[in-house]
């Protein structure tokens, strides 16, 4: 982001396992003008969620941790639409 304010990063350790559902909830509570997700990065127990506004802008960037693990269905690079 030339020019702009710096991005937010946030990191979350929650206690439930980690699927889209999730990704979207977190995405919306802590981004109120997010749009879509994509997954930057995918280990067995956290995520890392690039978040966007609807003019493709870097919000900021989730990270999620959980002992409970990561769905399997989830890749790096995948999009995620918050709103239906």
């Amino acid at each position: 982001m030339l020019g702009g304010a710096a991005a937010a990063a946030i990191t979350l350790t929650v206690s439930y396992f980690i699927d889209k559902r999730a990704i979207k909830k977190e995405a919306q509570r802590k981004f109120k003008e997010a749009f879509r997700a994509e997954i930057l990065e995918k280990s067995k127990h956290a995520v890392n969620v690039g978040i966007f506004d609807h003019n493709d802008d870097k919000l900021g960037e989730l990270e999620i941790t959980s002992e409970k693990g990561v769905d399997q269905s989830l890749y790096e690079h995948q999009i995620i639409y918050l709103y239906d």
